[in-house]
């Protein structure tokens, strides 16, 4: 993987980040779903803290996939979050079950 080939140590730029969140993301959509929906260019990656993160929950994504990717300012420690839009409703459906009680 595109990862695992990576050298630690330098900080991404900011394509960088974007390209490998893509890839984690893709990897981990083949993983669970047979599919690779994500472009690198579809979220911009934003370093807070040396960290970087890229996505976020997008209800209206293509194939009802979306991820959250982070990472350390030089690409290690990932962790990466996929999103179906199903959880959009049923966290809707959460929310007003608590609020009913």
């Amino acid at each position: 993987t595109t990862h695992d080939k990576m050298s630690f140590g330098r900080e991404l730029k900011r394509e960088e980040a974007a390209s490998l969140a893509a890839q984690l993301a893709n990897e981990e959509c083949v993983r669970r779903y047979g599919v690779r929906p994500f472009k690198a260019e579809q979220c911009q990656a934003i370093k807070t803290n040396s960290w970087w993160q890229w996505g976020g929950f997008d209800p209206t994504a293509a194939h009802g996939l979306s991820a959250k990717v982070a990472f350390a300012a030089d690409g290690s420690f990932p962790d990466v979050t996929i999103f179906l839009a199903a959880d959009e409703k049923s966290r809707r459906i959460r929310d007003r079950t608590l609020k009913r009680r």
